[in-house]
């Protein structure tokens, strides 16, 4: 039962060929999961270059809201120094007995002085403040003067907006201020 020299060989041609065959199919059956691979690839790349390249200018949506909030509480701390200015100048020399009329008119004559002519004031809360002075603080409303103190509370409201020509995007930021100055006793 031994093998002739013969058919050892074709045995041994055989595996090898048997071998060979089979490293063929793996290579070509491993060959095309790659090309599709990189076809996807490089469809997905074009695809998304072309998207990017084409895409219309207008759908580009930049919001700069936390720079027109910082205008907004610019404005009100400038407010905030003009009107504390004011209302300590409008109270330097007053007294108990000069009364709320004194006061008023200190105060308007101060505000007055932040007002360009023809243009307005060059803030836009100071038109509101001369406003309630007008309106409410005549009335008796936002101004205590008693023996003690003068307190004066004034609302005011600030508005920003309009970020790009497509949306308008407006910020109404309302707050109230009091302002106090105790008498000498």
């Amino acid at each position: 039962m031994l093998a002739s020299k013969n058919e050892t060989t074709l045995f041994k041609k055989g595996l090898t060929q048997n071998q060979n065959s089979k490293m063929k199919n793996k290579k070509a059956g491993m060959s095309i999961p790659i090309v599709v691979l990189v076809i996807f690839t490089l469809v997905l790349t074009l695809v998304t270059l072309a998207y990017f390249s084409t895409r219309d200018e207008t759908d580009k949506k930049t919001l700069i809201v936390p720079g027109i909030i910082d205008g907004v509480y610019l404005e009100e701390a400038q407010l905030n120094y003009l009107l504390e200015d004011i209302f300590n100048k409008a109270s330097k020399d007053l007294k108990f007995e000069d009364g709320k009329e004194v006061f008023i008119n200190n105060f308007k004559k101060e505000l007055e002085r932040y007002k360009s002519e023809g243009e307005g004031y060059s803030i836009e809360g100071l038109e509101q403040v001369h406003k309630q002075i007008n309106d409410e603080i005549l009335m008796g409303e936002g101004l205590e003067l008693n023996e003690e103190k003068i307190t004066l509370k004034l609302g005011i409201e600030l508005f920003a907006g309009n970020i790009n020509e497509k949306e308008d995007i407006k910020i109404n930021y309302k707050y109230e201020k009091e302002f106090e100055k105790v008498f000498k006793g």
